[in-house]
């Protein structure tokens, strides 16, 4: 190899674990105790920027069902793997996106904007 430059995000994957403090619920008691009207956690729209293999946002979209979640990282590889255990617990209310965060395209509104 020449330079780190040519190096695959894709070629080594990272491990993903849930971070409690990204969580929605921790936010918004945060907030709430800071006198912030945050949005309801169990029905919010969340978006995580990086979230590799999907490990920190899965357990929010399977306890929160009225939740919408979606998650975006730039390694085809980390999504793929997340997708396989959304579609193993059926979950409808999550998505994840292998695209750069600067080729990105306009999203909706979210109510939470996580990244570790």
């Amino acid at each position: 190899m020449n330079s780190n430059s040519e190096i695959s995000y894709d070629a080594v994957p990272y491990q993903s674990f849930p971070y409690a403090s990204t969580r929605p619920a921790n936010i918004y008691t945060v907030g709430t105790l800071f006198g912030v009207a945050a949005p309801d956690f169990r029905s919010a729209r969340v978006l995580e920027l990086g979230c590799a293999s999907g490990s920190n946002l899965i357990p929010l979209a399977f306890q929160y069902p009225d939740g919408n979640y979606i998650g975006i990282d730039s390694s085809e590889r980390q999504i793929e793997m997340a997708k396989k255990p959304v579609s193993d617990l059926g979950l409808k209310n999550i998505e994840f996106i292998a695209r750069p965060f600067a080729d990105m395209p306009p999203l909706d509104k979210f109510d939470y904007i996580i990244c570790h």
